[in-house]
This record gives structure tokens, C-alpha cells and sequence, in this order.
């Protein structure tokens, strides 16, 4: 099987992304905020948002539930 590479477009934005000094720290601090407001909804017992993926889990799961 042939080895997957990265688009030349794909491999354009990463080498030219501004990823770095404040900007770096600015994600990870967004990140880590996000993470305390999960794990606080989760301790608080609510419904902790994690994206797209977990709504597509959770229609499924739903869809799967009403076929039972």
C-alpha cells in the first residue's frame, strides 16, 4: 500500500502557522482554561460539551436506543 503524504497545501500551513511564543501560550492557556470548566461541569454532575464528535456519539447512541 502506498504511504499517505500530506497535501502540498497541508504542508504549506504548517510550516507557515504562527505557533510560538505568544501565541503558543495563549492556545495553551485557552486549553487549560477549557479543561478546568469540563472537569467543573463534570464534578457539578452537568453535561460537559466536548464537540462535534460526542454529538455524532450521542446521536447515534440516541438512534440506537430507540431501535431497542
Amino acid at each position: 500500500a502506498p504511504i499517505a503524504r500530506p497535501s502540498v497545501d497541508y504542508a504549506w500551513k504548517i510550516q507557515n502557522r504562527e505557533y510560538g511564543g505568544d501565541e503558543k501560550e495563549r492556545r495553551d492557556e485557552m486549553r487549560r482554561q477549557e479543561a478546568e470548566e469540563r472537569q467543573r461541569a463534570r464534578e457539578a454532575g452537568d453535561k460537559v460539551d466536548i464537540g462535534a464528535a460526542a454529538a455524532e456519539w450521542e446521536r447515534v447512541a440516541s438512534g440506537s436506543k430507540s431501535k431497542g
